[in-house]
């Protein structure tokens, strides 16, 4: 499950190699403990359609996107709080300093 983009080395005769229009990919996966990849030269895009005589030599491939995998979930926010003997006393107020909500100095 994602996006990937890739490009295949085909090998065959040449006017068979001029047919190729795509190489589909078909993963295959054998109880958890083999996988299988299977590439095939297709002379249409949207269809299979075995182009005989030729072969898939070599793969590149790049996954651009994988949707497989869950983000770890971030963890809450906890409060900080301080314990009695680490609170410090609270500092005296700039002068032209306004109190306002949350002010730690505030009388």
């Amino acid at each position: 499950p994602g996006v990937r983009l890739g490009a295949a080395q085909v090998i065959g005769p040449q006017e068979r190699i001029n047919q190729v229009e795509a190489v589909f990919q078909v993963d295959l996966e054998f109880q958890r403990a083999a996988r299988v990849r299977v590439f095939i030269p297709s002379s249409s895009l949207t269809g299979l359609n075995r182009v005989q005589g030729t072969a898939v030599t070599g793969v590149v491939d790049y996954q651009l996107m994988d949707f497989s995998k869950k983000k770890p979930a971030k963890p809450a926010a906890k409060a900080k709080s301080k314990s009695k003997s680490q609170k410090q006393p609270p500092r005296k107020a700039a002068s032209g300093h306004k109190h306002h909500h949350g002010c730690k100095h505030r009388r």
